[in-house]
């Protein structure tokens, strides 16, 4: 099943993407936003060093048949996925670095667990 997404879905996954940004303290990353075909439903692309990033959602999802779709909960859930990569990202970086620092490793490590105990303690 192939569904074509607006620019009206578009939209709303920026505003989802922002929304998991701010909930999850990423307000020193500048992300920039991109609307075009791509093979995954979405996708982000980061420069750790410079704080920026790109999110791209494809413009076509091609989806198993006889799929069940609620689009907004799908736009949601994907912009979640792609700023919880996001959160990542400087962990990923650094292990992709052969001159890696285990101590910037750990203090990554330990900011991301700072947001974690943030949240959970707020919902729990």
């Amino acid at each position: 099943m192939t569904i074509k997404l607006s620019k009206k879905h578009f939209k709303k996954f920026i505003k989802y993407c922002e929304y998991w940004k701010k909930v999850l303290n990423l307000l020193n990353w500048k992300i920039y936003y991109s609307f075009s075909s791509i093979d995954n439903l979405a996708q982000v692309e980061t420069n750790y060093s410079g704080r920026n990033a790109t999110i791209t959602l494809s413009t076509v999802w091609n989806l198993p048949d006889n799929t069940l779709v609620n689009m907004e909960e799908e736009l949601e859930r994907t912009a979640l996925h792609e700023i919880l990569e996001l959160l990542l990202s400087p962990l990923e970086s650094l292990a992709m670095d052969r001159t890696w620092d285990a101590i910037e490793y750990r203090r990554n490590m330990h900011e991301i667990i700072r947001i974690f105990e943030n949240i959970l303690r707020k919902k729990y």
